[in-house]
């Protein structure tokens, strides 16, 4: 039987197995040796399972190896913050985690919204890139649109989105490298793409994993559009790509618009030089191509990766516990459970206080000790406080 409680454990067990596989896939990233060796395929892949892992807590309880930790997380969340109502702390903090969530998303449509205004209302039509793009796709329905705004090329806008450019001088080959490119997004949908990236961002916004994941992704669409974009290209061409590349690289200036716009946008390069750049460009001069790479290493990285993500499942954290006395055995005189308001129950013995769902009444036997009703120990109060206790467990003994 689910619960929250048991939701919330098979959740931080998802989200601690979901950020080391972000972490292992970020540090393999800043290695090019490997990203040249591995290709984009792998860490795709492996992305895309650390977000599956992400939004699939799934609790099968017969077939988990469980992990015991301290009891102190769960004695954190099972306490009632406003006793007169009975509300969990858990449930407070799942309020609390959607309620910033739901701020953040407003916020990220604001923004996403002002972008998009501020650009069109500051911009013009650019007709003779817009003939370029129709060489390169005749039905390409893109508007291309020159703004002093800018300091280098973007694609903005998710539902409408639009080409623009910076008021800045551009030869022929250049446009068609800076066009082909931003087509190339749009094409193949990287901005739904980045939009779920934001998503996912803005729901686990308090996991500093999730901005790594997030960064490393965007990173890698700009490879692959890359990739894309000079597939017919001979080597000549393919250079003169990496110099269009460094030529709007130099234009870039840290503190204009693009880097506000990279909610809703993706560019042509990046406005803040460092090393993503760097391997962006040494990726594309040394890149092996498919066939003269040891597919079996592929292969064997990718099986690896579903393992890992099938292994996940069959593991599980659970609160660990065990008595103070380890000679003393609990019974139905020294020992009984407190039906709580969500169905579960709580296991009293001595001082320690255990959680229990419904399905381990039975398979753990514990339907063998007396159960004080809820609304009985609600009305009771603190039991060690309380002259009748004693009275009252013995009546449910009897």
């Amino acid at each position: 039987m689910y619960t929250l409680y048991t939701i919330f454990y098979a959740f931080l067990w998802a989200m601690f197995t979901g950020s080391l596989f972000i972490l292992f896939l970020h540090f393999m990233l800043k290695d090019t040796s490997f990203l040249l060796k591995s290709g984009l395929g792998f860490f795709i892949f492996g992305t895309a399972l650390c977000i599956l892992r992400l939004f699939t807590p799934l609790d099968i309880t017969r077939h988990q190896y469980r992990i015991e930790y301290p009891r102190f997380i769960s004695e954190l969340i099972r306490p009632r913050v406003f006793s007169y109502m009975g509300i969990p702390v858990l449930y407070v903090i799942v309020f609390i985690s959607l309620s910033v969530s739901l701020a953040l998303f407003l916020r990220f449509l604001y923004k996403v919204r002002k972008t998009e205004r501020v650009l069109k209302e500051n911009a013009k039509e650019d007709k003779e890139s817009e003939e370029i793009l129709h060489t390169i796709d005749e039905s390409c329905p893109l508007p291309v649109r020159r703004t002093t705004l800018l300091k280098g090329p973007v694609i903005v806008g998710y539902l409408h989105p639009v080409i623009y450019l910076p008021e800045t001088y551009f030869t022929r080959k250049n446009l068609i490298d800076i066009l082909r490119h931003e087509y190339t997004h749009w094409k193949r949908h990287h901005l739904a793409i980045k939009f779920i990236l934001q998503c996912v961002t803005i729901l686990f916004w308090w996991n500093p994993c999730i901005y790594l994941l997030r960064k490393d992704m965007v990173h890698l669409i700009e490879l692959i559009c890359d990739e894309i974009a000079m597939r017919t290209y001979e080597q000549k061409e393919r250079l003169h790509y990496m110099a269009t590349i460094l030529q709007c690289l130099r234009y870039s200036v840290k503190g204009t618009l693009e880097e506000k716009t990279g909610d809703c946008a993706l560019g042509f390069v990046a406005v803040i030089k460092g090393n993503a750049t760097k391997q962006r460009l040494t990726y594309h001069l040394n890149k092996t191509p498919l066939a003269a790479r040891k597919k079996y290493q592929i292969y064997l990285l990718n099986g690896i990766t579903i393992c890992w993500l099938l292994a996940s499942y069959f593991v599980i954290l659970q609160p660990f516990y065990k008595p103070k006395d380890e000679h003393r055995y609990s019974n139905e005189e020294n020992a009984y459970l407190v039906e709580c308001q969500d169905g579960s129950y709580e296991f009293h013995y001595g001082s320690d206080i255990v959680p229990v769902t419904r399905e381990s009444m039975t398979q753990d036997g514990y339907y063998i000790y007396p159960v004080i009703p809820y609304e009985e120990y609600k009305d009771l109060g603190n039991y060690e406080e309380a002259q009748s206790y004693q009275e009252l467990l013995q009546g449910h003994v009897e």
